[in-house]
């Protein structure tokens, strides 16, 4: 089940990011093409919060740039998209980056419809 939900989390990402390139540490996947948005799907081993089966890690600017809108707006975004899955996550020293945790099929749908209605990408 565990896997079942990441790899859910992965295929419906790419929807929206393209191809998604593993890391080489092994600890989930990237997208790092600043037209698409740049983000990191981490898998459990990646160290992740109580109870998260992934969490994905989105850079502000480079979403601000697709969806056309501004940082505070996509801040807030991200801020209100966390709140509303209610999961608490890990941080990364390195990068200032909001992150996203899940552990069921329906948060990632949340997420991903979510993320489809920001970028402009509802058909």
């Amino acid at each position: 089940m565990d896997v079942y939900v990441f790899e859910t989390a992965r295929r419906l990402l790419t929807t929206i990011y393209g191809a998604l390139y593993e890391m080489e540490s092994g600890h989930g996947f990237r997208c790092v093409k600043a037209e698409r948005g740049q983000i990191f799907l981490y898998r459990p081993v990646a160290g992740l919060a109580d109870g998260n089966l992934g969490e994905i890690a989105f850079e502000v600017e480079s979403h601000a740039r697709r969806a056309g809108r501004g940082i505070v707006e996509t801040r807030a975004f991200f801020k209100q998209l966390k709140l509303e899955n209610g999961h608490a996550t890990e941080r990364d020293r390195r990068y200032d980056w909001p992150r996203i945790g899940f552990s069921e099929k329906a948060e990632v749908n949340l997420i991903v419809l979510r993320l489809q209605e920001f970028l402009g990408l509802q058909r």
